[in-house]
């Protein structure tokens, strides 16, 4: 006997209506036909398309149908020279095809000895055709109605026309995933004999039996290449193992049926058993169940408990196989369907109301303590369920592995190598494969509820389960707090694996009291305008030392509380309320449930307010004024303007050595290191701003003139930065109004925002060859060089243009421009454009006539060595303490 394989793909789609959503269907059709590929029925495209949405011709279909009944090789030998359509000749590629269709009867010509070859075959032809070939032709009653109604009738009561939906039309063309879909409800369909004048249904006769002359089967998968029910076992990706034997799986997925039982036919192919078609038996019975709501776990059963808490007692197998991420699991523990890090899914694959295979998805949440990328080894600050805090990926331990991001990016270990970070781990017991996730940085919120009994904590309305695995929670319940701001880790479920609540002291945060009133009502309230900090934090560019912000501040009203605890003491009246309080105090404060502030404590001084040294690199202020401080990233910082005007307020500040009025407040457990400290920055609004070299530059678009609801002018300014598109608006009142009101397309100006990102400052880079008499920037303009106070700009002819690396190997450009400042492009100098890739200077081109800016890129320049002097570019250059910043090219 042939050894046989075959597996059909069989999705068991239940559904209550003959409508299916439309994706759904396409992956119905998308199966069908693969699997009339996988029977040689249908074929797909050279480059392995299998073009469902295309619709079918007649001579397509006869082939199809032909193939389906298994008499293509009696097509092929009868062959078409006997002509019997006028439009089918022999030399016909689907003749002998067409020719059998039509003796056999499953099709007729269209009338006038015409079949129509290249016509599309409509839904009607198609059922009735197959109808024909499964032999129910002869027991069709014919009716006065139209021809086709007896023969849907028929395929109604075969079930020819199961998950036929409405895209199925009387008259419409079939596509080859619908005309597939029928072919597949086709396979199992008895067919009809004439015997004795009599027509009777040979039962197992059907297309499929015909299809696969070995008979059908049935068994367990029991290995795949990837995992054994029954130990390791070294198979090849297209190998599995179904009761004891090895096949081929030939265009199936068998593999995906490891622990299932499966009806299926195969062939011998050159000595081998190859799987034609599987499909999933009537045997198998499955479910899934979350180790959260397992009890009672021991050998032979568990109690499943619903949300009731009523139990159900899942009974297993004596001889249940467990697969634990992807291996299997000998010796397993009773209780692990109760671990709350546990996904388990049953199979019962012999209908004995005992579930034989369990395969289970075990995460595990740890941090990272470091990592040796030499040895390819990862310490982990805590032990794994298998006893050891050691991920050995090197090559003599074998390990398969892969490494993703929380988004599913493809990872390496040098992706992951910082300490601390938290990864999502599904380790095999063996320790033999591992998929880690490395999970994303803290977010952060306010906790606004914490629910002990499920473990829950809402965070800005958002309610999060907290993680748990065989040894309970990593997470204190107890050690979080009700309106406290938190940062927290979740794992790729949703679940808080790690939260920190206030990471600069207790449960409260930080704030510098900006304005306080009181608000007249039925009963007064306390109002504080509030500045909320920034965590900074010590960057290194270029060995120079600087101190950054993290994030954005802000300004927010807040009301107090009916009673206010002010340094413990607690508050009551508005009054009390309001004396307590003054601008320019830094407090830590927290808030209720009904987000009002109920909590407050003053900040300690650390020495007077005045003008300080500062060590980047050490990051220490002092020297200068009593009370030296450093500092740390939990150190919260406030960048706060010389004026008074709000909107002055930075988002984000950059500070190296140098000397800054600062002061610092509350010592830390480090000791001498502050907590919070206050910056008076240069930002003001009635006087000139200092820009330093990280100001990007901006190319104006366009600019346009508005007026707020105060009917207070502002304008609007497009253009590119750091070449992105943006556009901007100024704070009505503020210096740039007057500066940006005469400003036009190709102009160059660096901004001040405020923290809401409106523009407040603004720096002309005035661009004419006259400084004294500036003019805007047009191709007419006499070339010219210049330099100021650290800048340099230039205005020429490009003669030459030069690009390469430094090195086969460097990720450093070296950017080549001779520039002429004569009409005659004479006596060019050479200017050298040393960059890394990530620092390139933008370019622009900049179309005077037009009045449009496009960003560009340094091949847009044409030299008039490559042309001419007429069409060679005419570039601005501007750089900035010898680093240059732009070029446009003036068009």
């Amino acid at each position: 006997m042939k050894k046989i394989i075959c597996l059909i793909l069989c999705f068991v789609i239940i559904c209550t209506g003959a409508v299916y959503a439309s994706e759904e269907n396409t992956t119905m059709y998308d199966r069908s036909v693969r699997k009339m590929e996988s029977f040689g029925i249908m074929n797909g495209t050279p480059e392995g398309g299998i073009e469902t949405e295309r619709e079918i011709t007649r001579s397509e279909f006869a082939t199809v149908l032909v193939r389906v009944a298994a008499l293509e090789s009696v097509a092929l030998a009868i062959g078409g020279n006997n002509q019997i359509f006028s439009d089918v000749p022999a030399e016909h590629w689907g003749a002998a095809y067409i020719n059998l269709a039509a003796e056999f009867g499953f099709m007729t010509g269209v009338g006038h000895n015409l079949f129509e070859p290249e016509a599309y075959v409509t839904y009607e032809q198609a059922v009735k055709s197959i109808i024909c070939a499964l032999g129910y032709d002869e027991i069709i009653e014919k009716s006065s109605d139209a021809w086709y109604s007896p023969y849907m009738v028929k395929a109604a009561q075969l079930q020819l026309l199961d998950k036929v939906d409405d895209t199925f039309e009387i008259g419409k063309a079939l596509t080859r995933g619908q005309v597939a879909l029928l072919l597949d409800n086709s396979l199992e369909i008895d067919m009809m004999e004439s015997q004795r004048d009599n027509y009777v249904i040979k039962k197992g006769d059907t297309f499929l039996e015909r299809l696969f002359d070995g008979g059908k089967y049935t068994g367990i998968v029991e290995a795949t290449h990837e995992a054994s029910l029954y130990g390791d076992e070294e198979l090849k990706e297209d190998e599995v193992i179904i009761n004891g034997l090895k096949y081929k799986t030939g265009s199936t997925n068998a593999a995906d049926y490891l622990g299932y039982s499966i009806d299926f036919y195969g062939n011998d192919v050159d000595g081998e058993a190859v799987l034609g078609s599987v499909m999933l038996s009537s045997k198998n019975e499955t479910m899934t169940v979350s180790g959260a709501d397992c009890e009672n776990s021991k050998t032979g059963s568990f109690e499943l408990v619903d949300e009731n808490d009523r139990a159900k007692t899942i009974r297993l197998s004596d001889d249940l196989r467990v697969i634990y991420n992807g291996k299997l699991y000998s010796n397993y523990e009773e209780d692990i369907f109760e671990w709350p890090n546990v996904e388990a899914f049953l199979i019962d694959n012999d209908s004995d109301g005992k579930y034989d295979v369990a395969k289970l998805t075990v995460s595990e949440v740890h941090q990272i303590e470091n990592i040796n990328i030499y040895n390819r080894k990862i310490y982990l600050k805590s032990n794994m369920t298998t006893g050891t805090n050691i991920i050995d990926l090197s090559d003599e331990y074998e390990t398969e592995c892969s490494i993703k991001s929380y988004n599913g990016e493809e990872l390496t270990l040098s992706d992951i190598n910082e300490e601390d970070i938290f990864l999502e781990i599904y380790a095999s017991r063996d320790l033999k494969k591992y998929e880690i996730i490395k999970l994303n940085d803290e977010t952060s919120g306010e906790i606004t509820h914490i629910d002990y009994n499920e473990e829950t904590i809402t965070i800005d309305n958002e309610v999060y389960e907290v993680y748990s695995s065989k040894i309970g929670s990593i997470i204190d319940l107890s050690d979080v707090k009700v309106g406290s701001y938190c940062k927290f880790v979740l794992n790729s479920r949703g679940e808080i694996v790690s939260i920190e609540t206030d990471l600069t002291q207790g449960e409260t945060q930080y704030g510098y009291v900006y304005k306080t009133a009181i608000k007249k009502g039925l009963e007064d309230e306390v109002i504080v305008k509030i500045l909320k900090g920034t965590l900074t934090e010590q960057i290194k560019e270029r060995d120079k030392y600087y101190l950054v912000s993290k994030d954005v501040q802000e300004i927010k009203n807040f009301t107090l509380a009916d009673k206010v605890y002010i340094d413990d003491i607690a508050y009551t009246t508005s009054e009390a309320k309001y004396n307590q309080l003054k601008v320019g105090d830094v407090i830590r404060y927290s808030l209720n449930m009904e987000g009002k502030i109920n909590k407050i404590l003053l900040s300690e001084e650390m020495g007077n307010f005045g003008a300080r040294n500062f060590n980047a690199e050490v990051q220490v202020f002092g020297g200068i004024t009593r009370g030296a401080f450093g500092i740390d990233n939990k150190t919260v910082a406030f960048f706060l303007p010389e004026g008074i005007n709000e909107d002055d307020v930075q988002s984000a500040m950059k500070y190296t050595s140098d000397e800054y009025e600062c002061q610092g407040f509350d010592e830390t457990e480090e000791g001498n290191v502050a907590g919070a400290m206050v910056f008076q920055t240069d930002i003001d609004s009635d006087k000139a701003v200092y820009f330093n070299d990280d100001v990007p530059f901006c190319v104006v678009q366009s600019v346009t003139v508005h007026c707020d609801e105060m009917r207070d002018e502002y304008i609007k300014v497009s253009g590119y930065e750091n070449g992105v598109a943006f556009e901007y608006q100024t704070v009505p009142g503020a210096p740039a109004n007057t500066l940006l009101r005469e400003a036009q397309c190709g102009d160059i100006f660096r901004f001040s925002k405020n923290f809401r990102g409106s523009i407040v400052t603004a720096e002309k880079i005035y661009t004419g060859y006259d400084a004294k008499n500036p003019e805007h920037l047009k191709p007419g303009y006499q070339y010219y060089e210049r330099s100021g106070t650290g800048n340099h700009q230039i205005f020429g002819l490009v003669t030459e243009a030069e690009y390469k690396s430094l090195s086969d190997y460097s990720t450093e450009y070296e950017n080549n421009l001779y520039l002429s400042t004569a009409a005659d492009g004479s006596n060019a100098e050479k200017y050298s454009l040393i960059f890394k890739e990530s620092e390139a200077p933008y370019y622009y081109i900049y179309d005077y006539r037009r009045g449009t800016v496009v960003p560009a890129k340094f091949k847009d320049i044409i030299s008039s060595g490559s042309s001419d002097i007429d069409s060679a570019s005419k570039v601005f250059m501007y750089s900035l303490n010898n680093v240059v910043k732009l070029v446009i090219i003036v068009i």
